[in-house]
């Protein structure tokens, strides 16, 4: 368990210390990997550290409503595996996080079913999905994830203009599409065609960048 003065650097002190006691209490969580979260949470630490709470407490009901038991074991165990993956989304995660938060909570959520189902030998509940299958659809959600995350680490590495014209370029709905693009087209002083090849080439290379990033995450 931390001491009051060691938390105290972690939330603004008059914040309620509960949470962050109870979830560093095993030591596997560091002073700079909380930090870390805070700082991804938000930049006015108070307000993110509220919003940590928040978060943790509506893991909390979760768990409680879904399993019934441990709800604060995996609320914690939940936060740590977001925690543990945040050096590789920060930056580049779009949307609020606590949606990140929860898809890691169904994942633990079924992990913690199994567990049990093994443990006493009964059979699993109507709507936990077969082994195969989930472990299928969480293999291509990481895979998802980490091509979406190469996507916008090359997107980063063109140059400004470049970037601007390519996502301008795909900024149009469907039905609207082509008009949008000959407006650009003629915005940027070029025909259309000149355009479209522009990003050809553009999408070339960025195939061969995400391919190249995804082998490398």
């Amino acid at each position: 368990m931390v001491n009051r003065n060691e938390t105290s650097l972690i939330f603004p002190p008059r914040t309620e210390m509960s949470a962050a006691d109870f979830h560093m209490k095993d030591g596997k969580l560091t002073k700079e990997k909380f930090d870390r979260l805070l700082e991804w949470l938000g930049k006015d630490r108070e307000a993110a550290a509220l919003k940590y709470e928040a978060i943790r407490h509506d893991l909390i009901k979760f768990f409680d409503r879904s399993v019934g038991a441990d709800a604060e074991d995996l609320a914690d165990e939940t936060i740590n595996r977001v925690i543990e993956k945040l050096p590789r989304i920060i930056g580049s995660y779009a949307g609020d996080p606590k949606y990140l938060f929860f898809s890691y909570a169904q994942l633990a959520r079924l992990e913690y079913i199994r567990k049990l189902a093994r443990r006493d030998g009964g059979p699993l509940p109507d709507d936990t999905p077969d082994p195969q299958t989930s472990a299928k659809a969480k293999a291509e959600a990481e895979e998802k994830e980490r091509r979406s995350l190469c996507l916008r680490e090359c997107l980063r590495k063109l140059q400004p203009e470049e970037r601007r014209t390519f996502l301008l370029y795909y900024r149009g709905g469907n039905r609207i599409q082509f008009e949008w693009r000959r407006k650009l087209a003629a915005q940027m002083g070029v025909s259309l065609n000149a355009l479209r090849l522009q990003i050809h080439r553009l999408n070339e290379r960025l195939r061969a960048c995400i391919t190249a990033c995804s082998q490398q995450v």
